[in-house]
């Protein structure tokens, strides 16, 4: 005797599964047949049985797969979901720990889909070191679902500094102080907290302290600054 678990009921067998139960994780909805029988041999088979399994969807989403990695200067988030039933929106959170999450950002679902979608997020300011997404999901009824939690070693070459001084700035007048190695080009982007560009221009800057003035309306901001060389610098500013 024995326990022979397979997935074909004719030669060539596929061999499962040899204990007396069996697990599966089916990754989609849908029909599964399994079969059992004490013997590979069907001359020496005595009992042999067939298992109809239907499996329906538990969540609002079926997650395929969930990435995140570094391009460049950016985090770049991916995911994909098998089908949507009832599902509104995906948030994105993100932390320095893995422990202590702050609001990233929040994008519609599809409502209801049977096909493969495709979803994908780019954080322009990532933190220096480790960061980790979480991705959460929220169906129309309120409930809300963790997929996962990936994370980016995001590691930036720097050949300069930057400051804000002052920081809040007042009458709307920014003066962003960058100290270089070297000279290059560098590009200015600031975001504002929903991650839209509010600014950008691009400056030449020279060996040692260099000050830039630009102009902002009052707000809170993230200003971002890459040079030609790939080095970056992120700075929190205030506008009042």
């Amino acid at each position: 005797g024995g326990y022979n678990w397979y997935t074909l009921p004719a030669p060539p067998i596929t061999v499962t599964g040899t204990s007396k139960s069996f697990s599966i994780t089916p990754s989609v909805v849908g029909s599964y047949t399994y079969y059992v029988r004490d013997s590979i041999t069907p001359s020496t088979t005595c009992i042999a049985d067939t298992f109809n399994i239907q499996v329906t969807a538990s969540l609002a989403v079926s997650l395929i797969n969930y990435t995140a990695f570094q391009k460049n200067e950016t985090a770049v988030l991916q995911w994909s979901t098998a089908f949507e039933e009832n599902n509104d929106y995906f948030t994105l959170e993100r932390s320095s720990n893995g422990k202590d999450f702050s609001f990233l950002m929040a994008i519609n679902g599809t409502n209801n889909t049977s096909g493969a979608f495709n979803y994908e997020f780019t954080d322009n300011t990532p933190l220096e070191g480790i960061n980790y997404y979480r991705l959460i999901q929220t169906d129309k009824n309120g409930r809300n679902t963790i997929l996962g939690v990936r994370s980016v070693n995001f590691r930036s070459v720097k050949t300069f500094n930057i400051s804000i001084h002052p920081n809040p700035v007042l009458n709307n007048q920014v003066r962003l102080h960058i100290t270089s190695s070297k000279k290059q080009q560098v590009s200015v982007i600031v975001y504002d907290m929903n991650g839209l560009k509010t600014f950008e221009q691009s400056f030449k800057i020279t060996t040692g302290e260099n000050k830039l003035n630009f102009q902002l309306p009052a707000g809170s901001y993230i200003v971002h600054v890459k040079g030609t060389d790939g080095s970056t610098g992120i700075e929190r500013l205030v506008v009042k």
